[in-house]
């Protein structure tokens, strides 16, 4: 039976996931799954001393030492925060992928054998220097796909457990499984009934981000102590503003007297990124502001004097409602499949930036990839390969970007596209390059393929100065057409359009 390509999302300080990844590797299944690290606890901190976490972590400890004999682990005592070694792993399997295996395994035992703390960056540099990289730069803007990791682990049927295994079939196991599971799940596309459910216990509280005056902080402190919120407060709206962009809380909390104008309203609904509700209140009985509230677009208007014994209540129910749109919102971006972005979220992220680039007088690069031959590739190895294989050329997609603020989606079927804001044609093709490198290195055979011996893609490059006389409609035609070019061209390369420029 053909091998079913298992996706893993999980964190580096999980004791748990530390113990499936050695698992795996001695298993000799490491190379037959794709390893997504997430963040299940953003708001871990070595420096936290939080006692009812390290007993659970104890208690987990002393699980895994039952559960994986086998496994050499010792307690660590402390939770790092890993966003620091997510980022580096995402560089380093960018730029570096023969080598991520070996960083991620060098830190995953620098903390479980070694007690180092991987959220201190010296640590970290000098794994990279084991592995006989030099230093690297992280970019300036974390790249999406870590989000995008983020996303589809926080939105997946995995109940924000980790570590979670999901197939290309959408079948899903938890926890800590045994070698007999995972040989069965893996290599085989068979989930047993009788899993051991391990799963790490340490979840994240849901984030609210406020804006409040002293007395009113003093005052939601001593309510929430039996509430299961993280609270951070900001003294400016500025500051409120960022922190949001940066952490994208549950819920944004303002006292009514800080924002009269309700201009944080009018910022987070020009930001077509940020869908977070912002619920307003007032700390005393001056003149109720709340129609003006609603009006310019806050979720909720709370008389915190009154409502105090239910205000906490009110705003779990808001944080539900935005789980559950969450959830909507990416089912209506993102294709099932391969976890790209679909069709219509690739035409608004299109509209919205080329808007932007007339704006800016600036470029706008689209590819359009078609795999070789798939019809053929489908019809010879079957509708399951035919769908593993899509998901690995969109994982090479992902990965053959660098920048943050560029897009990769699933247009349908076997073709999908690439756009890249503020480019140059010799980048474009620089790009299509290495995507035309990614895709070979998958190495997946293509017997009825007359391009090559293994699966291949054809690329349509389209490049354009925005302006008004113009049209990503068009951008996309020319990238169509070069896309038939390269295909009358024996397919496996790259044509090249431009646009005409502006008259004016």
């Amino acid at each position: 039976m053909p091998d079913h390509k298992t996706i893993v999302y999980a964190d580096f300080n999980c004791p748990f996931c530390y113990v499936l990844h050695q698992r795996l590797d001695n298993l000799g299944l490491l190379n037959k799954v794709n390893w997504r690290v997430i963040q299940h606890a953003p708001g871990a901190s070595s420096s936290s001393n939080d006692p009812k976490q390290l007993d659970l972590l104890k208690t987990e400890y002393q699980l895994v030492l039952k559960r994986a004999p086998e496994i050499k682990i010792i307690n660590p005592n402390l939770i790092p925060n890993t966003e620091l070694a997510n980022n580096y792993l995402l560089t380093i399997m960018q730029q570096y992928p023969e080598k991520t295996h070996m960083f991620r395994s060098l830190a995953y035992e620098a903390l479980w054998l070694n007690n180092l703390d991987i959220s201190e960056k010296s640590i970290l540099e000098s794994i990279i220097e084991q592995i006989n990289i030099k230093p690297l730069s992280l970019p300036q803007k974390f790249d999406n796909k870590l989000d995008s990791w983020q996303q589809l682990w926080f939105h997946g049927d995995f109940d924000l457990r980790i570590p979670a295994l999901t197939n290309n079939r959408g079948e899903v196991m938890l926890g800590l499984q045994n070698a007999k599971s995972l040989n069965n799940f893996i290599k085989l596309g068979i989930k047993n009934n009788n899993e051991n459910n391990n799963v790490c216990g340490f979840k994240a509280k849901d984030r609210i981000d406020i804006l409040c005056l002293p007395d009113s902080e003093a005052t939601l402190i001593s309510l929430s102590e039996n509430e299961s919120f993280e609270m951070v407060f900001h003294n400016k709206i500025s500051e409120l503003f960022k922190s949001t962009i940066k952490h994208h809380p549950c819920l944004i909390l303002v006292e009514s007297k800080l924002d009269m104008q309700f201009s944080l309203c009018s910022r987070i609904n020009e930001n077509q990124n940020i869908t977070i509700p912002i619920i307003y209140f007032q700390n005393s009985t001056f003149e109720s502001q709340e129609m003006q509230a609603l009006y310019m677009g806050a979720s909720d208007y709370l008389h915190f004097p009154q409502q105090k014994n239910s205000f906490f209540e009110r705003l779990k129910v808001h944080v539900r409602y935005k789980k559950r749109l969450d959830i909507l919102a990416n089912h209506a971006t993102h294709d099932p499949l391969t976890g790209l972005f679909n069709r219509r979220e690739i035409d608004d992220f299109l509209e919205r930036n080329w808007r932007n680039a007339c704006r800016y007088k600036t470029e706008i690069g689209v590819l359009i990839i078609d795999i070789d031959y798939f019809k053929d590739y489908n019809d010879h190895y079957g509708h399951i390969n035919g769908d593993e294989a899509l998901i690995k050329v969109a994982s090479a997609l992902e990965l053959s970007l660098f920048r943050a603020d560029d897009l990769v989606g699933r247009i349908g079927g076997e073709e999908f596209i690439v756009v890249v804001n503020q480019t140059q044609n010799q980048s474009l093709l620089t790009l299509a390059q290495r995507i035309h490198d990614k895709i070979s290195a998958i190495n997946i055979p293509h017997a009825k393929s007359k391009a090559s011996k293994k699966l291949t893609v054809s690329i349509g490059i389209a490049i354009s100065q925005a302006h008004a006389d113009n049209n990503y409609h068009m951008l996309l035609e020319y990238a169509d057409k070069a896309l038939y070019f390269a295909k009358s061209n024996g397919r496996n390369t790259s044509e090249f359009a431009q646009l005409p420029a502006p008259t004016y």
